[in-house]
């Protein structure tokens, strides 16, 4: 019977999938509906209790269909993880801090391999009783392909279009996995989540997804979740988009140099940190795990021609009391 079921909802997600031509948005907002009620009940049968090894597996097809929605995209199709993959995922997570290696056991629910998905990696969760939440990530398969180094360095460069002159390079004091870095940004999400580091909320918050509570880590830094302090504001800070599909949103190379002069003077990492507070806390986070207690050095370079024109290094961040929150994960686990 179970099968019968997921047969006609396969059926229909399908038959909605060929909708987006005709961009019937209510058909594809109740195929959304649906799909997280199918989710719900699919990870019923999951347990964050089983050892990580038997929770990293190829998207499934309820999933694969949601984001093809979401997306916009057809191409996605599931990846299977050889064994020297699930090997990189789990020695990578030996070198996590103890606090996220408890959140990676009790609270993520799967680890989904797939193909051609853009942005190398994304969170989602899953609504379960009395308000909580279980998560799930889902990996692109070209993850496992690159170390840190050239992990960040396409990040950066999918911003800008591009050109025969002009580059720009993330250097590493050592080589390791990419891998590393994007699992603990979305692990560090996820903390951020549970224990309310930077968003945290009260009655009214859940009311109003626009309400913006300060903490010691936001406080005279950002104003709202996406909104700066005018002090570390900057021009083109609005305009950054990673692994933009819309070429026409890319800014020329050139600017590269005044982004990042800009980006010296703020209390971001890295451009990523600079577009909301989510993402300046998880970035926040990783660089400090990486630096400070993996001792990963890390650089960014711009050049022209074969001349640096400019760089950046996170280790002159100051991290003094914006980043207690840090002290606080590593002082108790």
């Amino acid at each position: 019977m179970k099968g019968l079921a997921h047969s006609i909802f396969s059926m229909f997600l399908f038959f909605s999938i060929g909708c987006w031509k005709s961009e019937d948005v209510k058909l594809q907002e109740r195929t959304l509906e649906l799909t997280r009620q199918f989710e719900i009940d699919a990870f019923k049968g999951s347990s964050t209790l089983f050892p990580l090894i038997d929770r990293i597996h190829p998207l499934p097809h309820f999933l694969r269909t949601k984001w093809q929605i979401l997306h916009k995209r057809k191409d996605y199709t599931p990846h299977t993880p050889s064994q020297k993959e699930i090997a990189k995922i789990l020695s990578n997570a030996e070198k996590f801090p103890k606090k996220i290696q408890e959140i990676l056991q009790k609270k993520v629910l799967g680890i989904y391999l797939m193909n051609n998905l853009m942005e190398n990696a994304i969170l989602d969760f899953i609504p379960m009783p009395e308000n909580k939440k279980l998560y799930y990530l889902l990996l692109d398969s070209s993850t496992f392909k690159m170390n840190l180094s050239e992990g960040i360095s396409s990040k950066l460069n999918s911003i800008f279009k591009e050109s025969a002159n002009h580059s720009i390079e993330f250097k590493t004091s050592q080589e390791c996995d990419f891998i590393l870095f994007v699992l603990l940004n979305k692990l560090f999400q996820i903390l951020d989540q549970e224990e309310n580091q930077i968003s945290p909320k009260d009655k009214q918050t859940i009311l109003d997804p626009n309400r913006f509570l300060e903490t010691p880590f936001t406080k005279g830094v950002w104003l709202s979740r996406k909104k700066p302090a005018p002090l570390f504001d900057f021009p083109n800070r609005n305009k950054l988009s990673f692994y933009s599909l819309e070429k026409k949103n890319l800014l020329e190379i050139q600017v590269a140099p005044v982004l990042f002069k800009a980006l010296k003077k703020t209390p971001f990492p890295s451009l990523s940190a600079s577009i909301s507070s989510t993402e300046d806390f998880s970035e926040s986070m990783t660089y400090f795990h990486l630096q400070k207690k993996l001792g990963i050095q890390c650089e960014i370079l711009i050049r022209e021609g074969e001349s640096m024109i400019a760089n950046f290094n996170p280790l002159t961040l100051n991290y003094s009391s914006r980043f207690l929150p840090i002290q606080s994960i590593y002082n108790n686990p």
